[in-house]
């Protein structure tokens, strides 16, 4: 009988690209095509003090909400009737909520993967303790922790309110690792603006070859509805690509152009979904003109049934990215909605940030 391979086992796979066969597994592509969720992002709350002044978090100062205990409780249950595998705790803050620990426990015994993003300020020894030793995220999810520069001066052009933040976030993260985290499953992540472009080369040098991470995730700066009088923080096209390369070359190979600036490929657009503190779901966490219900009005199972093709993004692109071989040869990317979105108003626009595209323009906030 012929030996069946795995074809996975197949290809080259290291510390460093690993993380990109996982976004693009065969299971995730079945999902797409078959219109299923399988993570979703829910906002514990919307506070927090990282002082980012990009951040939604940051601009909003007349409320916060934190999501009800009860009604987090069974939204986890509910993602697991709708076969979700993954739950994201985010923020906001998401350890400013009285009863973090308590989600991320019953998402466990739930069978699910439990990610916690933090900023990494409040990764204080105790709860790094009780991540690694009771919770055990590292084997069924992971951490991540927004370091976004080790340049003092860059780091307070961004958080100018909390010029301590990044002393903090070295701690937090300090702090996990000694509790016993894994530093490959460390889920950096880079907000890419303006005043950290300089030096994030020398951010990615120093998490790989010094930290021990095994990717590092850098999203474009994408400002929210909340944020539009900070426009002069964003990076040029020619900055991103410059950022993008350098990590390819860093992390072992072209394959990560593959997801040119939509990030973690396409398929965490197909496959997640996005729940604010306030309730809303979102097909998009960049994309909040797009609610298509609230979870304190209606059942998340009925919100999803009935608007499934949004939240799973089933439409055609336009333009460029509908051609890119990164879209139809790889399947990969197709470019990132939100920024179609927010700068066209079309969903299926081609993605005017994206270097690949060469209607790009080098500031494309600017018209």
């Amino acid at each position: 009988m012929e030996k069946i391979l795995d074809p996975l086992k197949q290809k080259n796979i290291t510390r460093t690209t690993a993380w990109f066969y996982k976004f693009t597994a065969p299971s995730r592509k079945k999902a797409r095509d078959e219109k299923r969720i399988l993570m979703m992002d829910v906002e514990l709350t919307d506070k927090c003090f990282g002082g980012c002044i990009y951040c939604f978090a940051s601009a909003k100062t007349d409320s916060h909400f934190f999501i009800e205990r009860e009604r987090m409780f069974h939204l986890i249950d509910e993602a697991k009737e709708l076969g979700l595998r993954q739950v994201l705790l985010i923020g906001g803050e998401p350890l400013l909520h009285p009863d973090w620990y308590s989600f991320s426990r019953y998402t466990l015994d739930k069978g699910l993967r439990s990610v916690i993003c933090s900023t990494g300020d409040y990764y204080s020894k105790k709860i790094s303790r009780q991540i690694v030793n009771e919770l055990k995220v590292q084997e069924n999810g992971y951490c991540t922790i927004h370091i976004p520069t080790l340049n003092q001066s860059a780091f307070e052009k961004i958080c100018p309110t909390k010029p301590q933040g990044l002393k903090n976030r070295l701690r937090g993260l300090y702090n996990l690792l000694e509790a016993g985290y894994p530093p490959e499953k460390v889920y950096c992540q880079i907000v890419m603006v303006k005043p950290i472009m300089d030096t994030i080369e020398e951010t990615i040098d120093w998490l790989v070859d010094e930290i021990g991470v095994s990717f590092v995730v850098m999203y474009p700066c994408r400002i929210k509805v909340y944020a539009n009088e900070h426009l002069d923080v964003l990076p040029t096209v020619s900055q991103m690509k410059r950022a993008y390369e350098y990590r390819a070359r860093k992390l072992g190979g072209d394959i990560w152009l593959r997801m040119a600036d939509t990030e973690l490929t396409k398929f965490f657009c197909h496959n997640m979904i996005y729940i604010e503190a306030s309730g809303r779901v979102l097909p998009c966490g960049y994309l909040p003109q797009l609610a298509v219900g609230n979870i304190y009005h209606s059942s998340l199972v009925a919100i999803v049934d009935k608007n499934r093709d949004l939240l799973t993004h089933q439409f055609e692109v336009k333009g460029y990215c509908a051609q890119c071989e990164n879209n139809v040869k790889y399947d990969v990317c197709r470019g990132c909605r939100a920024h179609a979105y927010l700068y066209s108003g079309d969903l299926q626009a081609s993605d005017p940030c994206c270097w690949m595209n060469p209607e790009a323009k080098e500031k494309y906030w600017e018209d």
